[in-house]
């Protein structure tokens, strides 16, 4: 019966198409630390070179005004 699931879920469009995002859960939420004197904490990331995503894009900006 599981055989026959699978393959029945891996030839459906709609399955395919609505699939569940097989990522685990996220560690627990920690405040940050802010900061209360101007440039005292920055930093940046820059990740190039990258293949294109069909996932998610995320942005972080914590104590931005």
């Amino acid at each position: 019966m599981r055989k026959y699931a699978e393959e029945m879920v891996a030839r459906c469009e709609v399955c395919q198409r609505n699939k569940y995002m097989a990522m685990g859960l996220g560690g627990l939420f920690q405040p940050l630390v802010l900061s209360d004197r101007v440039w005292e904490d920055l930093s940046m990331d820059f990740i190039n070179g990258q293949p294109q995503s069909e996932g998610f894009t995320v942005h972080i900006d914590y104590g931005g005004g």
